[in-house]
């Protein structure tokens, strides 16, 4: 093979690759170059060919002209060796044209059919330099956003190891970045005491005085993304109530779990608030309640003609009167049962009842109401669902406000129709009223604390806004669900699930706590 296939043959090699490539023979003079030289030097091929490769290639480390004691040429033809370019610091090639580019280079000898060729090959770093850097400053801005966060923020790997904790997390727990970074946090760290609040928030199970609130999954309903929030209190460094939010993380294709993230909340000044707000509303509920019901027992003295005979206007008048108290009563009791719902001392009376004898009883209480307001009132039920248990009088209220509010909402002419069935182990309560509905964008909120619909306010009729917050929390503890489907003017109807099985989700741990409520 002559000297001319040879230069083809390695023409043909090194045209394709994306780094820079030149070739020179034993006496430095440069044979071919491709493309991607070129371009990295700003030069034409012609502008390259037969020049020398160590006058061509200038050398600099860090501004400074760089050469080894012979040359490039000189290391790899007479040494044999890869030329001496420092590793470890930045290199760079100035152009022709006084272009500076930093650079990763390489030279070496090839021996092709008994002919020795220099290849000089480098790349343009200074592309991957400038990614880097803005790698470093986003992490470096993410940190700050983390460190300034008003919540505490700890990041772990999957073996509890701290990787990461902000500012706020080192204040509410009592602890120090510099002294639990890399560490490997573990259950037995409850018993170290500037170690047991973090301990706690690691490891919430250890909380003596901590509750899971929620738990949610991701959309595609498996354990991956999954948020679970706890509350508990924290004694050390001083006392506080604390919400954490338990966040995994996924960072891989094959979507395993790679850490995870707590969220710390302190919430000491929300509770206290809340309580104080609780106890306020229970005891105004309760000064209210004695002369409220004092009011109730005159008025049926008086309406019962235990104090002689009354005319048919005045008469009129003390029934108005004993309605509107009727409505106060209800009012204060309602504040008295939400106040009791979220201090958790809703008291539940777990016993085998008739659900069938409990709904019977609400139809015929209200029954008058619907014939006072000009509204059908009908009730059809499956006469062989068996006894189960459940709370009998905390159902009572829930269907009651259900059913009071179907007959409040309708117009006169209207009709309101329970029915009662049974599907497979659930017991199944509909009511279906005719009424003024509720607005399409507000049926999210209808089980919220004093929610109101806004097409109710303005028809002015009176309700606490109160008692479906309470039906939702009875029909939860008993392990059911409750759905709204409602048309604007044209009706609404609630749907109760209640599971027949004692050892259903949700309620077998309910029964045995309601057990303790006062």
């Amino acid at each position: 093979m002559n000297v001319m296939d040879v230069k083809k043959l390695l023409s043909q090699l090194f045209s394709s690759i994306k780094n820079g490539s030149v070739l020179f023979d034993d006496k430095g003079v440069i044979f071919y170059v491709n493309s991607s030289a070129c371009k990295f030097l700003h030069s034409q091929e012609n502008q390259l060919l037969d020049t020398l490769v160590e006058e061509t290639f200038r050398v600099f480390i860090d501004d400074v002209s760089h050469k080894s004691k012979k040359g490039i040429v000189f290391d790899i033809f007479n040494k044999n060796q890869q030329s001496t370019l420092l590793s470890n610091q930045t290199l760079y090639f100035v152009s022709v044209d006084g272009h500076k580019f930093s650079i990763e280079a390489s030279s070496s000898c090839i021996e092709v059919d008994g002919k020795k060729i220099g290849l000089l090959l480098f790349r343009d770093i200074a592309e991957n330099k400038g990614h880097d850097q803005k790698l470093i400053a986003m992490n470096a801005h993410i940190e700050t956003i983390i460190d300034n966060f008003p919540v505490g923020f700890i990041e772990y790997d999957n073996f509890f190891c701290v990787k990461r904790i902000n500012i706020a997390a080192e204040n509410i727990l009592g602890i120090k970045r510099a002294e639990i970074l890399g560490l490997n946090i573990k259950t037995e760290d409850i018993n170290k005491k500037e170690k047991t609040s973090l301990a706690m928030v690691s490891y919430p199970f250890l909380a003596k005085k901590g509750k899971t609130i929620k738990s949610k999954e991701n959309s595609l309903g498996n354990k991956l993304n999954n948020k679970i929030v706890h509350e508990m209190i924290l004694d050390f460094p001083i006392k506080r109530e604390i919400e954490v939010t338990t966040i995994s993380l996924v960072a891989t294709k094959d979507n395993t779990i790679e850490g995870f993230i707590k969220i710390i909340r302190d919430i000491t000044k929300e509770r206290v608030l809340s309580r104080s707000k609780s106890d306020f509303i229970n005891i105004a509920a309760h000064q209210f309640r004695t002369p409220l019901s004092a009011i109730k027992w005159i008025l049926n003295m008086v309406l019962g003609g235990d104090k002689g005979i009354i005319s048919s206007p005045q008469k009129k008048l003390l029934t108005k009167a004993y309605h509107t108290n009727e409505k106060m009563i209800l009012l204060v009791d309602n504040l008295l049962n939400v106040t009791r719902i979220e201090d958790n001392r809703f008291g539940y009376a777990f016993k085998e009842s008739s659900i069938i004898e409990a709904i019977t009883d609400v139809v015929s209480e209200l029954r008058l109401m619907a014939e006072t307001g000009k509204v059908t009132l009908t009730f059809e039920k499956l006469d062989n669902i068996k006894p189960f248990i459940f709370d009998f009088s905390r159902i009572q209220l829930a269907i009651h406000n259900l059913i009071n509010n179907a007959i409040k909402y309708t117009r006169e002419g209207g009709t309101v129709k329970i029915s009662l069935t049974q599907e497979d182990n659930d017991v199944v309560v509909e009511i279906q009223d005719s009424g003024i509905g509720i607005p399409a964008d507000q049926i999210k909120q209808t089980f919220t604390k004093f929610f109101r619909a806004v097409n109710v306010s303005r028809l002015q009729i009176s309700g606490s806004g109160l008692g479906l917050f309470i039906v939702k929390d009875i029909i939860t503890r008993h392990g059911g669900i409750i759905g709204v489907k409602s048309i604007e003017n044209k009706g609404t109807t609630v749907t109760v699930r209640l599971p027949i099985d004692i050892t259903s989700r949700y309620r077998t741990e309910f029964v045995k706590k309601s057990q303790n409520m006062v």
